[in-house]
């Protein structure tokens, strides 16, 4: 049931992205999938009390698309920018909701 319903909102609004299995499938080729993209607020306290603002990249993606699920430390690109997972979640419903970082110039390999 809640994949049929996963499955109706990836066909809506899912945009291509290609994986970079590089910790959860060592020396397997990088390969096509969807996810929906978000930027989520958050808020970062800090040691003088003072609270930083920021915004974190999460992608939704349905665990049933994937043989192997990508893990923290695997690589996504989407529109030719490179993001490592930095931390990933399981929603207990069929879903995985990833927390992206922009990878740096020169951070390329793993």
């Amino acid at each position: 049931m809640f994949d049929e319903a996963y499955r109706a909102f990836q066909d809506a609004f899912a945009r291509p992205i290609t994986v970079h299995p590089v910790v959860s499938q060592r020396n397997e080729p990088p390969f096509a999938a969807r996810g929906i993209w978000r930027l989520q607020p958050a808020d970062a306290n800090l040691l003088d009390g003072g609270v930083l603002a920021t915004d974190h990249l999460t992608v939704a993606v349905r665990g049933s698309e994937f043989a192997v699920p990508p893990v923290p430390g695997d690589r996504v690109t989407v529109d030719g920018v490179l993001y490592v997972i930095d931390d990933d979640g399981w929603d207990g419903q069929g879903g995985y909701t990833w927390v992206l970082k922009q990878v740096e110039p020169g951070e390329e390999e793993d």
